[in-house]
Formats: structure tokens, C-alpha cells, sequence
């Protein structure tokens, strides 16, 4: 039988309890008088420590991953590690911390809401943490590790945060505008909602990364690798895809508004549905190409070749299609010159 965690509100633990080896795993700890406790070897793993007492109690080698330490009290008698004291400290005395925390094991730590702009954290382990509506902004986060970290609706404006690692890492709703993303590994990561406009994403690797309705105009791609079923409905605006060498790229829904896709080769790319409204496909070789059901309304395909591509339902209006090549090419129901073509 599995134990239930216990809900203990402040006032209903005395002073100096014996909790050695306690199992206080997701417990409510809330304002609870904890002085002198001895919570040695003890599980807090995602305790809620909010407001509570720990002034002198003895924490030695107590798991507090995922803990709450907001307005936790503690004191210079308190048994802490070194590394649970500067998780407190960050989320407790912001203006304390040290600007630079290069290499600090943070892993597993809640951080939620912490403010660590301008903090050097390159080479960081911070995988596991709560880093939920933290403040990143203009960090240096090179090569740190926030595998499998929660950095939900965080803000990593204008951070660099090239070559880190962020598989599995949960960021909805993350913004990364401006922020530098080379080397980037995000394999399996959640970026739905994410802002990453003007994003520096050259070299990132996004395989079976959920990119659904997150923004990425303007945003530079070269040589990124484009991979899984949830790149959709995400905004490609005007994205860079140059030296993207990729073949074939999945981008079903998504928009791709005013996007240059001239000189490329695009192989089996699949496009259909998308917003191509505006995009320059001058000189381009499209070779089995879905864009079925796209809007292509204005783009261009001056001197471009389209072979095997698929074109129905297609909205060509206004389109440059000047000294272009078509090789069975599938136009039924397109719109070319308000026009419905083999209907």
C-alpha cells in the first residue's frame, strides 16, 4: 500500500521533532513551526515549505528536490547543504546572490519566479529544476544543463544559451526572444506558445519538439534540424531558413508568411495548409512538395521548377509565376486569377 503525503499545517509539529528518515514527500509544510527539527535523511521532495520555521533544525542529506523555499526562515544553525542554502538564497535574498554562479549544481531545485537576470550560470546543471516565470534575462546560460527542467513561462530575453541542453524541458509559454540558441539541443522539449522571435536557432536541434503555436518570426534556422509530428501551426514568419540543408522538412499549418525560400532545393517538403502568403520561391526547385491547401497569395515563383508538387486547393491569386516550370504538377481546384483551375 502506498503511503499517503502528509498535510501538516503550521503549529501541529513541536519544536525539536525526531522526522530521521520521515517520508514528508509532497507534503504541506506551510507555516509549520519547524525549529530545531532533526529531518535528517528525511524526503521533501516537492514539500511545500512556504512560511515555515527551519531555525536550527538539522536537514543533513534530506532530499528537498522540487521543495518550496519561499519565506522559508532558516538561520546559521540550520544543517543545510551548500546547495539547498543557495537555492534559498536566490529564491529568499535575490539582491545576496553572486552574479556569477558558474558550474553550480542546482539540479532538481525550485526556482520558481527567481530573478537571475545578468547572472553568470554557463556550464550550470540545472536539469530537473523549477525555473516557472523565473527572470533569465541577458544571462549567461552557455552550455548549461536544463534537461527535464520546468522553465514554463520564463522570460530568457536576450540570454545566451548556446550549446545547452534542454531535452525534455518543459517551456510553454517561454520567452526566448532575441536569445542566442546555437547549438541548442531541444529533443523532445515542449516549446508550445513559446515567443522566440529573432531567436538565434543556427545549429539548434529541435527533433520531436512540440513547437505548436509558438512564434518563431524572424527567427535564424540555418542548418537547424527540423524533426516530429508537432512542429504545426507554429509562426515562421520571415524566418531565415538559408544554408538549411534539411530534406524533407514537415511544416503542415504553419505560417510561413513572407518567408525566402529562394535558390532552395525542397525535397519532400511538406507544407500543406500552411500561410505562405508573401513567400519568395524565385529560382527554387520544389521536387514532390505538398502544398496542398496553402495560401500563396503574392508569393513568387519567378524561374522556379515544381516538380511532382502538389498544388490543390492552392491559393495562387496574385502570384508571380513568371518563366516558371511545371512537371506534373497537380493544380486541380487552385485559385490562379480568381479562377478555379480543373474543377
Amino acid at each position: 500500500m502506498t503511503r499517503e503525503s502528509p498535510t501538516v499545517y503550521g503549529g501541529e509539529l513541536s519544536k525539536q521533532a525526531n522526522l530521521i528518515n520521515a517520508n514528508l514527500r509532497n507534503a504541506n509544510l506551510r507555516n509549520a513551526d519547524l525549529r530545531g527539527a532533526v529531518l535528517r535523511d528525511a524526503d521533501l521532495e516537492n514539500a511545500d515549505l512556504r512560511g515555515a520555521d527551519l531555525r536550527g533544525a538539522n536537514l543533513y542529506n534530506a532530499r528537498l528536490d522540487g521543495a518550496n523555499w519561499r519565506n522559508v526562515r532558516i538561520d546559521e544553525q540550520t544543517i543545510l547543504a551548500p546547495k539547498w542554502r543557495r537555492a534559498w538564497q536566490i529564491v529568499n535574498q535575490p539582491s545576496t546572490t553572486p552574479q556569477d554562479l558558474e558550474n553550480i549544481d542546482l539540479a532538481g531545485a525550485n526556482l520558481r519566479r527567481a530573478d537571475l537576470s545578468d547572472v553568470n550560470l554557463s556550464n550550470a546543471n540545472l536539469s530537473d529544476a523549477i525555473l516557472q516565470g523565473a527572470q533569465l534575462r541577458q544571462s549567461n546560460l552557455s552550455g548549461v544543463n536544463l534537461e527535464g527542467a520546468n522553465i514554463a513561462i520564463a522570460s530568457f530575453v536576450n540570454a545566451n544559451l548556446s550549446n545547452s541542453n534542454l531535452e525534455n524541458a518543459q517551456a510553454i509559454t517561454t520567452d526566448f526572444r532575441n536569445a542566442d540558441l546555437t547549438q541548442t539541443t531541444f529533443v523532445a522539449a515542449n516549446l508550445q506558445n513559446s515567443l522566440l522571435q529573432q531567436a538565434n536557432l543556427n545549429q539548434a536541434l529541435l527533433r520531436q519538439t512540440n513547437l505548436q503555436r509558438a512564434n518563431l518570426s524572424r527567427a535564424q534556422l540555418a542548418t537547424t534540424q527540423l524533426e516530429g509530428d508537432n512542429i504545426t501551426t507554429a509562426n515562421f514568419s520571415r524566418v531565415n531558413f538559408e544554408n538549411l540543408t534539411q530534406n524533407p522538412v514537415n511544416l503542415p499549418n504553419a505560417d510561413l508568411s513572407a518567408v525566402d525560400l529562394s535558390d532552395r532545393t525542397l525535397e519532400a517538403w511538406n507544407l500543406a495548409g500552411a500561410n505562405l502568403q508573401g513567400a519568395d520561391f524565385s529560382n527554387a526547385i520544389l521536387d514532390g512538395t505538398n502544398l496542398s491547401n496553402t495560401n500563396l497569395e503574392g508569393a513568387n515563383f519567378q524561374g522556379a521548377t515544381l516538380r511532382n508538387v502538389n498544388l490543390r486547393n492552392a491559393n495562387l491569386r496574385n502570384a508571380n509565376l513568371d518563366n516558371l516550370t511545371l512537371i506534373d504538377t497537380n493544380l486541380c481546384q487552385a485559385m490562379m486569377n480568381n479562377q478555379v483551375l480543373c474543377q
